[in-house]
């Protein structure tokens, strides 16, 4: 019997949720200042402010949260103050909230540039020639991912990678997509 009660609030609820969800991403658009990562479809801003946690548990006693929300499985959410203008090795926060205000699209930045290799090329030996932290290597296919030692050194790395002759392509890891595992 209350099955299609469940449902009927799940009916309400859901269509809500996404309605309060899209007006939360405009809300961001003050916010997205901070570097710029351009990709073929978005020009994304980081947003200097945002912090992005996967499955994470906020103190809700932190008085300095101005906005959160959940984006699929990653807990996103703004502080008043900037939590850093940039990440070191010690920091623990090495993804980015980014936002596209033209088209009111939020992603997650993960930090990695993926690199397609060209033929045998050695993924080391590119991490070393352009101080990357070589994170992930796939040598069957090819591609590599590199942590950047910083955000405002996104678009410098990409830009000597990509003059690299070992180099076939270069694009910084974005999470456009956050639909939950079922």
């Amino acid at each position: 019997k209350k099955t299609p009660i469940l449902i009927l609030r799940l009916v309400c609820i859901l269509p809500a949720i996404e309605i309060a969800h899209s007006q939360n991403v405009k809300f961001l658009t003050p916010y997205a200042i901070g570097e710029n990562i351009q990709t073929e479809n978005n020009n994304y801003q980081v947003v200097p402010n945002g912090v992005v946690r996967n499955q994470a548990s906020l103190n809700d006693e932190n008085s300095n949260i101005i906005w959160q929300s959940n984006i699929g499985e990653y807990e996103v959410f703004i502080q008043s103050t900037p939590i850093r203008s940039e990440y070191d090795d010690s920091s623990k926060e090495k993804y980015f909230l980014i936002y596209d205000p033209g088209k009111e699209k939020v992603a997650i930045f993960t930090g990695n540039i993926i690199v397609e290799l060209n033929g045998n090329a050695n993924a080391d030996e590119i991490a070393m020639d352009h101080q990357l932290e070589l994170t992930h290597n796939f040598t069957a296919i090819n591609q590599s991912f590199f942590l950047i030692p910083s955000i405002n050194v996104l678009s410098i790395k990409l830009e000597t990678l990509l003059s690299d002759n070992r180099v076939k392509n270069a694009y910084p890891e974005i999470i456009e997509n956050f639909r939950r595992a079922q």
